[in-house]
């Protein structure tokens, strides 16, 4: 089963300094969005789990 994408409006709703759940994440942008492993492993070690959210949502 695949996790839908979040709506606009969800992430709308996600201030700032939010903590991110790094797993959820991960699997998210693998799975669902299609980004290659090793590239969310590297946007995760040079900017965190919310430099990846960011790139998710252009």
């Amino acid at each position: 089963m695949s996790v839908p994408p979040p709506t606009d409006d969800e992430l709308a709703d996600v201030p700032e300094d939010a903590e991110f759940d790094e797993e959820f994440w991960r699997d998210y942008a693998v799975s669902v969005a299609g980004y290659r492993e090793e590239w969310v492993e590297d946007c995760i070690a040079d900017g965190g789990v919310a430099a990846l959210v960011a790139e998710l949502d252009p």
